[in-house]
């Protein structure tokens, strides 16, 4: 009994030996730069919320019939919808992303089929802006004239329009975790999914206001038209915001070379996120909202 206590006890010493002379790969497996681009699909802001955001506001406390049937062509982005009550979402805006990846099966005691990486990173997106703009028009007749020659009458409208137009703009920055699933494969392509989540804050937060009113007289045979506006405008600036996000995402790797221990180790990628993102301006209730972004850049490989 003492000599096979003596045996486990020495092949348990000489296993456990063996492992802790096993080389163990490294938890840091990968790094990434990327460029891409990021657009919102922004909610309704009523003009009651507009007033919370801009507290200080002179020019949104004009009480005018709002009726959003102005000519819209001035707004910014793009038409989400028909009719003149059709959204706008903001504009394409530019986005670095800088991250690594982390090999949590890196030990694992037989090879996958896939690669398996969580991302931690940063990502800065230059611009993102909302638009808006109320307002209400009339047009009336207000004189008639008679043709001493002829006799003949001309008739003279005018058109009265008044409106506020609003855009605010800001930077984001945040955090960046996502967790990857990447097919192992003998081509130098190769697709991969996953899902993450951003948290960070709005810098430079900026709103410009513009209170107008024009009037136009249409003129007639003898007289030419004429056209007159004011414009009143605020700029305003906000305080930092908190903002969230939750994505999944699909991609494509492109690994450069197969024979140079170089170029081996650069890899092409692209992915697309569609996301949901919590957010709002300062002084207004957050708000879930989709919003959509890809990144296009290079995977080093660190290992």
């Amino acid at each position: 009994m003492r000599l096979l206590l003596t045996i486990i006890a020495t092949c348990s010493l000489v296993f456990s030996q063996a492992q802790s002379d096993r080389p163990h790969a490294p938890l840091l497996a990968d790094g990434y730069i990327g460029f891409g681009n990021a657009s919102g699909f922004n909610t309704d802001l009523s003009l009651a919320d507009w007033r919370a955001a801009l507290p200080n506001t002179e020019l949104l406390q004009h009480d005018i019939p709002l009726s959003n049937d102005v000519d819209h062509a001035y707004k910014d982005g793009f038409r989400d919808g028909d009719g003149p009550n059709g959204r706008y979402i903001g504009p394409a805006s530019g986005a670095l992303y800088l991250g690594v990846g982390l090999d949590p099966g890196r030990n694992a005691p037989e090879p996958s089929k896939f690669e398996k990486r969580l991302r931690i990173g940063l990502m800065y997106t230059k611009y993102e802006g909302v638009s808006d703009a109320w307002g209400t028009s009339e047009t009336a007749r207000y004189d008639t004239l008679i043709s001493q020659a002829t006799g003949a009458q001309f008739y003279r409208d005018t058109t009265y329009s008044e409106g506020y137009k609003l855009n605010a703009s800001w930077s984001r920055i945040g955090l960046d975790v996502s967790y990857t699933v990447r097919r192992v494969s003998a081509s130098r392509w190769a697709w991969y999914v996953g899902a993450g989540a951003q948290v960070g804050a709005t810098l430079n937060n900026e709103v410009r206001v513009s209170h107008w009113i024009s009037r136009s007289d249409l003129g007639s045979e003898e007289q030419e038209a004429t056209y007159r506006q004011e414009e009143e405008e605020e700029n305003h600036r906000l305080r930092s915001n908190a903002w969230g996000s939750g994505f999944a995402l699909a991609g494509l790797d492109f690994q450069l070379s197969r024979k140079s221990s170089f170029l081996s180790s650069l890899h092409l990628f692209y992915e697309i996120r569609p996301t949901l993102q919590f957010s709002a301006l300062v002084g207004v209730p957050t708000r879930v909202q989709g919003a959509g972004s890809s990144v296009f850049g290079m995977r080093f490989d660190l290992r």
